[in-house]
């Protein structure tokens, strides 16, 4: 079995704290990795054994010629690199928000099945099993009652949502259908 060319775009915090380590605890080898600042690149090459590192993805998608990609960039601009990288040919796994937009998401859908390339919103809440549990538990009426009422507080604010309640719900919310 072939094994495919993968490449990472973005060093960021949530990158560095969540993604890389986990990809690592998985065996997944990426072949390169790309940020804004080089030297970023570099850094995270070297702790996980990437063996080429950039500073700008066009740059990387041209050398490497990556078969899927990880995007972990700044929100705002996701849905550039994420239609670069379907035109390309590339199958991408983005983290949320895919877009600002409902259009943003309608053209990328569209663009992933022009290009025939695979698109994954990273909302790993969604699966987790302890939310599901608590979604079930939620729907049954005769165990848990009609809701009337939700009060949430998040009081993590280690990922610079701050207090921009829009910034949080794009980032940060679990979504459902």
């Amino acid at each position: 079995m072939v094994k495919p060319e993968l490449g990472f775009i973005g060093c960021g915090r949530h990158a560095a704290m969540c993604i890389y380590p986990s990809l690592e605890a998985l065996g997944i080898k990426l072949s390169a990795v790309c940020a804004l600042h080089k030297d970023h690149a570099d850094a995270v090459a070297r702790k996980y054994d990437i063996p080429h590192s950039y500073d700008t993805y066009r740059e990387m998608l041209g050398k490497e010629k990556p078969d899927a990609v990880f995007v972990a960039a700044g929100e705002n601009a996701h849905i550039k690199i994420v239609a670069d990288m379907l035109s390309a040919g590339v199958h991408v796994f983005v983290e949320k928000p895919l877009g600002l937009t409902v259009a943003d998401a309608k053209r990328i859908a569209l663009l992933s099945q022009k290009t025939g390339k695979h698109i994954q919103v990273g909302f790993m809440k969604r699966f987790s099993p302890i939310y599901q549990k608590a979604k079930r538990l939620m729907g049954d009426k005769t165990r848990f009652g009609s809701p009337v009422c939700l009060h949430g507080i998040f009081t993590c604010r280690n990922f610079g949502f701050g207090t921009d309640d829009r910034k949080f719900l794009l980032n940060a919310a679990v979504a459902d259908h």
